[in-house]
């Protein structure tokens, strides 16, 4: 996409240069031709005072002085070529007719100066000023021939023995001008026309380059989307593998009448899982949060689902604090000490019929609502694995359950999601806060009105990492 950018980029300045430059030429041309006419002037000045027709002389060399004064002030950047190209064309027509009203009119020899008009006023004009400067000089020539035709006598100091000195000069200048400014048109033109063929040739080279890129890149794109498409298959078979795994919905509800669980992952698979086992009386539930997000975290879940229940189904050990700490020396040595990875984990063993309640955390803390009141059990300040830190412990925490009760385990994904008018973090007390106002609701309705109030929260941010929440009324 880039490099179509910038072949397109390129594309365009070369034409932007092509039309600077053919600018630039036809205004040189243009000078050049007021350069020749300036010559012309002092040529011209020099015959006139040898044929005696001072009064042309003055003439000429009043317009050919303005003419180099001009070339120069522009040369200088001090004469804009806008105004360059509006005076010109009126000292060229008082040169002619300068000549014209003071060497006897329409049939005065300067009079053939006028096809140089039209000629120059075309080319280095265009068409709009062409017409206006060749519609100027057939005016000027037809008002003076009706003055003529009326009797008005036009002045003539063209000296009678010197007029065929000087109209032959006069029309060998015209032609060799003439001829100059249709040559260096001619070969502008010509050059002009080759140099847009060249051009032209390069923009299509480069549309070809430019349509085989874009054909590349539709490969590209199929081949991204086929394998956008074989990646997010994959991901949504691991959720359902996922959630097979760590599916523990009728178990939890069979102890649990009135429970939910909101599990919301950030990239289709998640790394906070919740874990559920009976053993004789005691029912164990686990809330874990995996370090990070998406694949890695995944794979996370799954190794810390089998050392669960190696630990418990297989050691039979409910004590939560003995859990916690026979994982972290798992996660170690499965890492060697070596990496960071871990995670965090809370763990309440439930014994309904001696009405007590176990609870060890590493970092995911317990909520407990009763009696109007609402109170964060706080575990240990250590996650499960992590090189960092060896010398773990993990508390054990004994509480008496009532009915009505109602007990949280949650990842911090909920109160850590941006969002609102301020797009700020949900934050721990207030998520403390939502639970609390939810006592006396049941758990379905609770769930519903979590969901609710994440989405109004979220608002249109992405979610900032995966969430799970479970809870459960004694």
């Amino acid at each position: 996409m880039n490099q179509e950018i910038t072949n397109n980029y390129t594309g365009l300045n070369s034409i932007s240069n092509f039309i600077k430059s053919q600018e630039n030429k036809k205004r040189e041309l243009f000078k050049g031709s007021m350069i020749v006419i300036a010559i012309s002037c002092v040529l011209y000045v020099v015959l006139m005072y040898f044929v005696e027709y001072f009064s042309g002389a003055i003439i000429a060399s009043t317009i050919g002085t303005a003419m180099i004064g001009l070339i120069f002030l522009n040369k200088r950047n001090i004469l804009k070529e806008e105004t360059l190209h509006t005076i010109y064309p009126i000292l060229l027509h008082s040169l002619i007719l300068g000549i014209i009203c003071t060497s006897g009119g329409v049939k005065s020899p300067g009079t053939v100066w006028y096809g140089g008009v039209f000629t120059e006023s075309f080319f280095y004009g265009g068409l709009k000023k062409g017409r206006i400067s060749s519609g100027f000089a057939i005016v000027a020539l037809i008002f003076i021939s009706i003055l003529e035709f009326s009797g008005v006598q036009i002045p003539n100091h063209l000296n009678p023995n010197y007029v065929e000195v000087i109209t032959y000069p006069t029309y060998i200048g015209f032609l060799a001008c003439l001829i100059y400014v249709l040559y260096t048109y001619q070969k502008w033109n010509v050059d002009a026309q080759n140099s847009l063929k060249d051009l032209t040739d390069e923009i299509l080279t480069q549309n070809e380059e430019l349509n085989q890129q874009k054909e590349e890149i539709s490969s590209q794109n199929e081949h991204l989307a086929n394998f956008q498409k074989l990646m997010y298959s994959s991901l949504n078979y691991g959720r359902k593998i996922q959630t097979s795994v760590f599916n523990y919905t009728k178990e939890l509800k069979s102890v649990f009448k009135d429970s939910f669980v909101y599990q919301r992952p950030r990239n289709i698979v998640s790394g906070d899982f919740y874990w559920f086992q009976s053993i004789d009386d005691k029912h164990i539930l686990v809330v874990t949060d995996c370090t990070g997000h998406g694949v890695p975290s995944a794979f996370l879940t799954l190794l810390a689902s089998s050392y669960l229940k190696k630990i418990i189904d297989e050691q039979q050990i409910t004590d939560p604090s003995l859990i916690l700490q026979q994982m972290n020396r798992l996660i170690l040595d499965e890492f060697n000490e070596e990496r960071n990875e871990g995670m965090d984990m809370g763990i309440a063993v439930f014994d309904l019929k001696k009405e007590k309640l176990v609870y060890s955390g590493a970092k995911v803390p317990l909520y407990q609502v009763r009696d109007g009141n609402i109170q964060e059990i706080k575990g240990s300040v250590y996650p499960i694995g992590d090189a960092r830190q060896l010398d773990k412990k993990y508390e054990t925490i004994n509480i008496d359950l009532r009915t009505e009760d109602t007990y949280y385990l949650a990842s911090d994904g909920f109160q850590d999601q941006f969002g609102g008018d301020k797009d700020r973090k949900f934050m721990k007390k207030k998520f403390r806060e939502l639970l609390h106002s939810y006592e006396g609701m049941s758990m379905n309705v609770q769930r519903r009105r979590l969901e609710q109030t994440y989405n109004s929260w979220k608002g249109s941010q992405s979610q900032t990492d995966d969430i799970i929440v479970v809870g459960v009324k004694i």
